[in-house]
């Protein structure tokens, strides 16, 4: 469980960190990686919660204890990358008509450190 922590608060700086940099890039490749960070990120907080509910014992009202809590947080989880991809393809449609002007430095370094961190 401590793992899953100090995972899931690293992964959640880094996230800044690209969000940030896909803003000041003005690109989309940044961008989707970051939604997919922030994807695992909330895989890994929902695990993390899930872990910490389904650990409860059953009681009156829920007799078979709170195992289904994972599955829920599963669901949660698969709907927020939905909506993400949704996300990105109406950006992404929406940039094959409307070209930005794309900052490749800023681009590129944010590029080097997300490979790092993954590496990492």
């Amino acid at each position: 469980m401590k793992k899953l922590v100090i995972v899931l608060l690293t992964s959640l700086v880094f996230v800044g960190v690209e969000i940030g940099g896909g803003i000041l890039a003005n690109s989309i490749a940044i961008m989707s990686d970051a939604a997919h960070l922030v994807s695992d990120v909330l895989g890994l907080g929902v695990s993390v919660f899930a872990l910490h509910i389904s650990a409860r014992k059953a009681n009156d009202v829920f007799t078979y204890g709170y195992h289904r809590i994972e599955v829920i947080g599963a669901l949660f989880s698969i709907f927020t990358i939905w909506a993400m991809a949704l996300w990105l393809v109406i950006e992404a449609t929406e940039r094959f008509y409307n070209p930005p002007e794309i900052m490749g430095g800023i681009m590129f370094c944010v590029a080097i450190l997300s490979l790092v961190f993954n590496v990492i």
